[in-house]
């Protein structure tokens, strides 16, 4: 009785957890741009290609250093928002700030720290780029998807489960600086792929996060601790 009683408990805590990523996911696609344009309104890539790597924190298992390698290898009007601090003393953001004045890529980096208007940016942004080393599901991925933005990614721990490549995003090998160049230009030079990603992204969170869904999942897990 212990047992199923620990068992029961575990699986109500992932069922709050899977609820609250749900609720959240769908407030996030109620408000995303109707259509599900993963463009920016008046804005051309000629004019900026700007990709937004949104992360908890600024850390080595993010894989921001990968992105910045990245950046270099991409047309100057390709910039980035780094946005999260670095909650370990500050060393790892001053190695990334070091590295962008010796690529000469100050121009083309902001270090935007915490923010709380992160859905904003992210609509503001042309694609969210996760260039992690490991990963579980990240919020962040979801956010961006809900919002009809294009998502590139390291195919690392549960990203390969949520983004199909090509389909509705991009996954790239992780410490592949080149990779990511490479989706990224393509991003750049593509917008007709941008929209197709974004819409697909959408539909997808919307699919697989909606309150039946979530219902069905529910409803096996119990069926398999009754087992």
């Amino acid at each position: 009785m212990r047992r199923i009683a620990g068992v029961v408990t575990i699986v109500v805590v992932v069922l709050v957890a899977l609820l609250g990523v749900r609720l959240w996911v769908q407030a996030r696609s109620r408000n995303a741009p109707p259509g599900g344009s993963g463009e920016i309104e008046g804005t051309t890539v000629d004019v900026s290609a700007r990709i937004t790597a949104r992360v908890a924190r600024l850390a080595a298992v993010k894989g921001q250093d990968v992105l910045i390698e990245a950046l270099a290898l991409t047309p100057n009007d390709v910039r980035v928002r780094l946005l999260g601090d670095d909650l370990e003393g500050g060393v790892f953001r001053q190695e990334l700030e070091r590295r962008v004045d010796d690529l000469g890529l100050a121009t083309r980096v902001e270090f935007l720290g915490h923010r709380s208007d992160l859905a904003d940016l992210i609509k503001e942004a042309q694609g969210t780029v996760l260039p992690s080393r490991d990963e579980g599901l990240p919020l962040v991925a979801l956010e961006a998807m809900a919002a009809s933005r294009p998502v590139v990614a390291s195919a690392v721990g549960g990203l390969p489960a949520l983004i199909y490549d090509g389909k509705n995003g991009l996954l790239v090998q992780h410490d592949s600086p080149r990779d990511l160049a490479d989706a990224l230009i393509r991003l750049r030079n593509d917008p007709a792929l941008r929209r197709t990603l974004g819409r697909a992204g959408r539909a997808h969170v919307a699919t697989h996060f909606s309150a039946e869904q979530m219902r069905q999942q529910t409803l096996a897990i119990f069926e398999q601790v009754a087992r």
